[in-house]
């Protein structure tokens, strides 16, 4: 992040890096990605992906186990978000 953040690689490069581990962690993942889909200037790609994460929250708040209170959180500043 810090060589992206001093201009050293590329955004595609900063994305590649983070496909590897970041963007495939099983909680932020998604929250990561539109993240820097944003940051980079990619608005209409990071939307998609932000109202596919919105979209797979509310299926699982749904369901009759619900959602616990980070993943609340994180449902509700997507929201604020978009």
């Amino acid at each position: 992040m810090k060589r992206f953040q001093y201009g050293e690689i590329s955004a595609s490069q900063l994305r590649a890096d983070f496909s590897d581990d970041v963007f495939e962690h099983r909680t932020k993942g998604q929250v990561m990605r539109y993240i820097i889909m944003f940051a980079t200037g990619h608005r209409k790609q990071g939307m998609a992906i932000l109202e596919e994460f919105i979209a797979g929250i509310e299926e699982r708040k749904k369901r009759r186990k619900g959602i616990n209170s980070k993943t609340c959180k994180q449902l509700k500043d997507a929201v604020d978000l978009k």
